[in-house]
């Protein structure tokens, strides 16, 4: 780390000392021992602002390569620190309401001029799980509410709703509807727009899907078809200046086809291949054409899952965008990788590496597409029973085809997690973002310290 970032983690530390005299005890829910977590996660950690939510359109089949045989830290049992829920008939209902506090040392993402805010927020949420012998039910609603002390334009109403059920039409047969709609905040690692206006946009998302799987012996064959809607808010730039996004509007249509082998219990092969639609609601706010397009992929790989050792999925392949103007939007192709490994060296600790290539859409001015290149690292302990410790680092590489345009953006993160009982979670948080462009009309190179310590109470 070099002496400039030190410098700021210095600045940082005194801004949360101040804040803190005059701040905090608005809030009275900061507690000498989540202060304790939070020393804890900058002496251990690194791991950055999470990468969820950078890619617009998710998976159209998630990797299936859980058998059993394996779990990870995050996922144990731990029965003298798990929620029991409420017991409503067959369901398992889960409440649960998490506070939060923190300090940012660049609170709008700016590569001049950088003020220090602090946060606080509230997160509610309620997950729903079926208890049938056949057939599944699984629902969530969540929320995010976030409210900055000097920079209000930074407020932030996540909320997100999901259902998905799994109907179980014969013991080889199965089909699995999917409904999810939620408001989301891009993050630093969306390379859609000028970085000075990321963390300022929004959009509502709403996603349907239906897959089917078909079990033949040791084959298998899934069909889904899925739909997502994308309607972005406009963006308050400051000084009472509106910036429209009504040209990121669009609709994407896809049909994708997957077929697996087990080759062991333990490994599946599988290929994959799937079509994608995008529409755009409107023109460029130029008045140009938009990049409406016609998309294929296809993916070969593999799923592992061996007994305290490894388990995951690794799929290669190759992509190709056409749009409806080429005159205006050359042809996009290229390499394409979806990546998902978790290592588990003993029963306290699990690695874990995800990477993936994919084409998306760019709004930028002079841009078609870019190719965006993600890997994420991260580490998970059990220090304790009731003690986790996790750090994580992420990269992206951003690459405006037919253009100079580079952008990479890094995230470290540290967190530590106290379970104290049943009902209450303690945890804090350290993060550090920085990104860097190549080229005019990217927006400002920027980067972020940020800490959050807070409180979930569960049932």
């Amino acid at each position: 780390m070099n002496s400039a970032a030190c410098d700021r983690i210095v600045r940082l530390g005194g801004g949360f000392a101040n804040w803190g005299n005059y701040k905090v005890k608005r809030f009275n829910i900061i507690g000498s021992f989540t202060l304790a977590l939070v020393a804890t996660a900058v002496a251990t950690s690194a791991h950055a602002q999470s990468a969820s939510g950078s890619v617009l359109i998710d998976t159209a089949i998630p990797p299936d390569f859980d058998k059993g045989r394996n779990v990870s830290v995050q996922e144990k049992a731990r029965p003298d620190y798990d929620p029991l829920g409420i017991n409503v008939g067959s369901l398992n209902v889960f409440p649960s309401l998490s506070t939060y506090a923190g300090l940012t040392d660049n609170v709008l993402l700016s590569g001049s001029n950088r003020d220090t805010d602090g946060f606080a927020g509230i997160s509610p949420a309620l997950r729903v799980e079926s208890d049938w012998n056949r057939h599944q039910l699984r629902a969530r609603a969540r929320g995010d509410f976030q409210r900055f002390f000097s920079t209000p334009r930074r407020n932030q109403n996540n909320w997100d709703l999901g259902v998905l059920s799994r109907l179980d039409v014969r013991s080889d047969i199965a089909v699995t509807p999917e409904f999810q709609i939620g408001r989301i905040y891009e993050t630093p690692f969306s390379g859609g727009i000028q970085s000075d206006f990321t963390v300022l946009s929004s959009y509502l998302r709403t996603y349907a899907a239906l897959r089917g799987s078909y079990q033949a012996g040791q084959a298998r064959t899934t069909l889904a078809f899925d739909w997502t809607n994308l309607d972005f808010s406009t963006i308050n730039v400051g000084n009472g200046t509106i910036r429209s996004q009504r040209d990121r509007n669009r609709e994407a249509w896809r049909v994708t086809g997957q077929v697996e082998y087990a080759l062991t219990p333990s490994a599946t092969v599988f290929g994959q291949l799937g079509y994608e639609r995008v529409d755009y609601d409107n023109l460029l706010l130029s008045g140009d054409p938009n990049r409406s397009s016609d998309a294929v992929r296809f993916l070969a790989g593999m799923n592992l899952d061996l007994a305290g050792l490894l388990r995951g999925s690794i799929g290669v392949g190759y992509t190709h965008r056409k749009y409806d103007t080429p005159s205006l939007y050359p042809t996009l192709d290229g390499f394409a990788a979806q990546v998902r490994l978790e290592y588990f060296p003993s029963e306290l600790t699990t690695l874990s590496l995800s990477a993936s290539r994919t084409i998306e859409d760019s709004n930028i001015l002079g841009t078609t597409g870019y190719f965006d290149n993600r890997i994420r690292a991260q580490i998970d302990h059990e220090m304790l029973r009731n003690l986790i410790l996790s750090g994580s680092v992420d990269y992206s590489h951003q690459n405006y085809v037919g253009t100079n345009l580079k952008n990479d953006v890094v995230g470290v993160r540290g967190q530590a997690r106290y379970l104290a009982n049943r009902r209450l979670n303690l945890n804090s948080t350290i993060s550090y973002t920085s990104r860097n462009r190549n080229g005019a009309g990217l927006g400002s190179d920027f980067d972020e310290f940020r800490v959050l310590f807070g409180a979930t109470l569960q049932y």
